[in-house]
């Protein structure tokens, strides 16, 4: 204990003598072990990290798609005849669907939740505990049918104070009263991790908690489920049977399936019963495997760089024994054996993991709040993901300091200790022009950074392109006010608020056009796969988005019409149900039709018949990833006022001309109309509509922007390795610099001789690089959208850029050999 000790003392002055040198060492690590980190807590939150359940693996999420579309949610209808079918399976069924939802204690303002509807066996399914007496599962009746909540343990410690007294008192909820019966674990927000639930009511309150726009399709009702107008919208889980395992379970599906389609077999010719875990299946199925490549991307660039910071400080560590060869020397001949000398130095390696895991661990506090303002691809919210320090994290990070510290130290330790005494009191260096590891380091760090930089160069090329994508509009002039009322207003009182804001915004100097929309761009949250066609007694399956806008947003976005009219002020809720739908619905719904406007269409058996009107030219706004147009409705803002107080609306606006820096200037002003409007909204999101497109394609900006930084750093620890090899070079070769100039060796010489040592190892490097970089390609292919080859002028430019860092990192120790004075070389010990 005492000579760890004397060992950690000895190592602390030896790193205290060079500060500038342990700084540049630490912060280099340091940076490497943080962004480690932050990649474990994604991966720990999306893949390891299991949901708070205590017997998770007796949970399977349910799905009765079909084998094109295997993970599509269930009817309520196939919920009722599983929990009655599948006994054989599971011993209970429950089920859930989320939408948003406004609550607010008495006297309180209202606050924008996630809330689900649940059937009233949710919580017991899971195997969870509540405070509080939870559902009435007797039948209930008339209006009071279903008017109860269960508020979730962080809601109610952050909305109600957690008040003790909460169960059992009134709050209001989407503008009804209910009964608060329970308090939900703390740490559990559902079962999804792109949406933080926060509370939860029966499926029976469907009529006054489902959006207006859904209440129409009668989602909780069995028996409208089991017609044709049926719309799967039910998360299930399935509770196994006691002692079955999935995989026995599996073959109970072939025939639980065919009693399913026998139940409706005109409606269920394709059904396939899907069975996933519960943690597999908290990701979003549809976005999985692009969430999982992307944190696999960002787990490859963070460990390429981390690789490279150890290689670095491993040559570093190298150059550092060797000037302290007649140090180490000295101690072996006082009868220090090897493995003291190695547990010396491997401490001064440990020490220096031990202050950049540290530092790293300092660094992702504020790593974890960056990481907060994004998406993973797949549309989770890393916000939900309840990322933090905890005891996983502190482990993680001494178990990645202390793998660091024994990675870089050990070679170096090992190198410098071997048992040549005579050798290490010699004060003059070898003159052998070999410095064989350090040149294969050098190599390594380089062709690292090369897979780096051609992954970067190619989600930039990529990202570019996509930016590029023809929309239909030209987003250039046009700025975007979303706005999330909270829940505070009702159908007139929005539309009040909304028609007053776009007449006071477009009396604002330099705007040309104001239209409202309840999808911004990049938020299909209506979607549907049918249209029912009441003249043709049919229903067309094709995926649609609805949209509600107002009779300005076309003329404003710039999007012409090709047929028929617009939308009118007169288009009221009193007037007729119409709408406009999009040039590539037209041609899929009503290809043979010539006299297309007047035809009549249905999105709900109990919704109104819809009279088209118009007809728009495509355009994207629900994804820019998309290769296809979406088939889009429009349905006017002014009969649907109910459903755009149920959720956010988004002002455009269009700029009368573009002047630098004007949008800004603008936008203050469109967000200080709404504020004099209405002081007390609790959120107002605005920004150039660019920039709102590009915030579609933040998975591509992000992993440009991680894999460009990361390639920078490595590109500069490789040319902070190539100064080392050819600083080390000269150093070992001062006697040869002496014999050559003495001999009539020019400066030229000299500067090209110990230039071409830096350019050897890069060279190498830039080969194997190039190589590697072909499985950067694939991985990237599979984790984003049609990534294609970069530019080919780009990757011939790629080696000439590390050619000339090579170049540069090794011009100035080659410049100061190239000036040494033949005598001094020559007296050189």
């Amino acid at each position: 204990m005492e000579s760890l000790l004397h060992d950690l003392r000895f190592g602390l002055r030896g790193l205290r003598r060079t500060p500038a040198w342990t700084v540049v060492v630490v912060l280099s690590l340091a940076l490497g072990i943080a962004a480690n980190l932050l990649v474990f807590a994604l991966v720990d939150a999306v893949v390891l990290r299991p949901l708070p359940l205590d017997d998770a693996d007796q949970l399977l999420a349910v799905f009765t798609g079909s084998s094109a579309d295997p993970y599509r949610p269930a009817t309520w209808a196939e919920f009722v005849d599983l929990q009655r079918l599948g006994n054989a399976v599971f011993s209970d069924v429950a089920a859930s669907r989320s939408f948003a939802m406004s609550v607010a204690a008495q006297g309180r303002q209202p606050r924008r939740v996630t809330g689900e509807l649940i059937s009233t066996n949710y919580f017991e399914v899971l195997g969870l505990e509540m405070t509080g007496p939870g559902f009435n599962t007797a039948p209930r009746t008339g209006s009071d049918r279903g008017l109860e909540v269960v508020i979730g343990h962080a809601l109610w410690q952050r909305a109600f104070g957690g008040e003790p007294d909460l169960v059992g008192r009134a709050v209001d909820l989407n503008g009804h009263t209910h009964l608060v019966v329970g308090i939900a674990p703390a740490g559990f927000y559902g079962l999804d991790l792109a949406r933080r639930v926060e509370l939860w009511a029966p499926a029976g309150a469907w009529d006054h908690l489902a959006p207006p726009f859904w209440a129409n399709f009668d989602g909780a009702n069995e028996n409208a489920q089991r017609s044709a107008e049926r719309v799967a919208l039910w998360r299930l889980t399935g509770r196994l049977q006691e002692g079955l395992e999935r995989d026995r379970a599996q073959l109970f599906l072939p025939r639980l399936t065919t009693r399913l389609r026998n139940e409706t077999p005109a409606l269920r010719r394709d059904l396939e019963i899907h069975l996933l875990n519960i943690n597999e299946a908290a990701a979003p199925t549809g976005g999985r495997g692009q969430a999982l490549g992307f944190v696999a991307l960002l787990a490859g660039a963070v460990g390429l760089a981390l690789v490279i910071a150890c290689l670095n400080v491993a040559n570093l560590l190298a150059a550092r024994a060797d000037m302290r060869r007649h140090e180490i020397g000295l101690r072996a001949a006082l009868g220090s054996g090897r493995a003291r000398l190695v547990r010396q130095l491997l401490t001064e390696s440990l020490l220096l993991a031990a202050l950049s895991g540290t530092a790293g661990l300092l660094l992702v506090i504020w790593g974890l709040e960056l990481l907060t303002t994004f998406h993973l691809p797949g549309g989770i919210p890393i916000a939900s993901l309840d990322l933090g320090i905890d005891l996983r994290l502190a482990a993680a990070a001494f178990a990645l300091a202390l793998t660091t510290g024994l990675g870089f130290g050990l070679l170096p330790a090992l190198h410098a200790s071997r048992p040549n005494i005579s050798s290490l009191l010699s004060a003059a260096p070898t003159t052998s022009g070999r410095a064989g590891p350090r040149d294969i380091v050098v190599g390594v760090q380089v062709a690292l950074s090369v897979v780096l930089l051609v992954g970067a160069v190619t989600l930039v090329t990529n990202m570019r392109e996509a930016v590029d994508l023809d929309l239909g509009f030209d987003p250039a002039a046009l700025l975007s006010l979303t706005v999330d009322p909270g829940g505070r207003y009702d159908g007139p009182s929005a539309e009040d608020f909304y028609l007053r804001l776009r007449q006071e915004t477009f009396l604002i100097d330099g705007v040309a056009g104001t239209g409202l929309t309840t999808t911004p761009f990049g938020n299909a949250d209506i979607v549907l796969n049918r249209l029912l066609l009441p003249a043709r007694g049919r229903t067309e399956t094709a995926p649609i988005t609805v949209s509600l806008i107002d009779e300005s947003y076309l003329s404003t976005l710039g999007t012409p019409l090709i047929a028929g009219r617009g939308l009118l002020d007169t288009d009221s809720r009193t007037a007729r149900p119409v709408a406009l739908i999009s040039q590539s619905l037209a041609r899929a719904v009503w290809p043979d039709t010539s006299d297309l406007l007047g035809q009549r269409f249905q999105l709900a058996r109990r919704g109104p018949a819809y009279t088209i009107v118009g007809v728009v030219q495509d355009h994207r706004f629900g994804s820019a990833d998309s290769t296809a147009p979406p088939h889009l409705v429009y349905l006017p803002l002014r009969q649907g006022w109910d459903q755009a107080a149920a959720g956010e609306v988004s002002l455009i606006v269009r700029q009368a001309d573009t002047p630098p820096n004007a949008s800004r200037a603008l936008l203050d002003n469109v967000v200080g109309a709404a504020r004099t409007l209405e002081p007390a909204l609790p959120r107002l999101r605005s920004a150039p509509l660019e920039n709102v497109i590009r915030d579609v394609l933040a998975p591509q900006r992000w992993g440009a922007a991680i894999l460009g930084f990361f390639s920078l750093e490595a590109l500069f620890l490789a040319a902070i390795g190539i100064f080392g090899v050819v600083a080390y070079a000269v150093h070992r070769r001062t006697r040869e610099i002496g014999v050559r100039k003495a001999f009539g060796a020019s400066e030229k010489d000299v500067m090209m001789l110990f230039v071409v040592t830096g350019l050897k190892p890069v060279a190498i490097g830039v080969a194997i690089g190039f190589t590697l970089s072909l499985g950067t390609l694939k991985l990237l292919q599979v984790t984003f959208f049609d990534v294609r080859m970069p530019d080919p002028w780009s990757l011939v430019l790629l080696p000439l850029v590390l050619v000339a860092v090579a170049v540069a990192a090794a011009w100035w120790p080659a410049r100061r050999a190239s000036r040494l004075a033949p005598s001094l070389a020559l007296r050189h010990e």
